[in-house]
C-alpha cells in the first residue's frame, strides 16, 4: 500500500473473512479470523487492498505451524484433530 501514500483513500468495507489455524494455547485450538480492508482511490475510482501471504500453500494453516507439523510427523496431518496434535507434541518432547 506504500504505492498510495499521496493518494486520497477511503474506506469500502472488508473482503470475506479468512479463518487460519495456529499454534494450539494451553491446548486449545487457535483460530485467526482475518478480514482485509477494501479501499478506494478516488483519482482513479480503483479498488485496492494488500495481499497477505498468511497460510502455507494449500492448507489454512499459518507457515510456522505447517512448517512445526512437518517437522513432528514428516508431512501435515489432515485426519488429526488439535488436541491429538498438542498430545503428540507433548509426547514427543518427554521422549527426547
Amino acid at each position: 500500500m506504500a504505492a498510495y501514500l499521496n493518494e486520497n483513500l477511503t474506506s469500502k468495507g472488508f473482503h470475506a473473512e479468512v479463518v487460519i489455524q495456529d499454534f494450539p494455547i494451553r491446548k486449545k485450538a487457535t483460530f485467526l479470523h482475518v478480514r482485509r480492508r477494501k479501499w478506494l482511490v478516488e483519482a482513479t475510482g480503483e479498488l485496492v487492498s494488500k495481499s497477505w501471504d498468511l497460510t502455507a500453500k494449500g492448507t489454512r494453516y499459518t507457515k510456522s505451524f505447517a512448517d512445526f507439523l512437518k517437522g513432528l510427523f514428516g508431512q501435515l496431518p489432515f485426519a488429526h484433530s488439535n488436541i491429538e496434535l498438542v498430545r503428540h507434541a507433548e509426547n514427543q518432547q518427554t521422549l527426547i
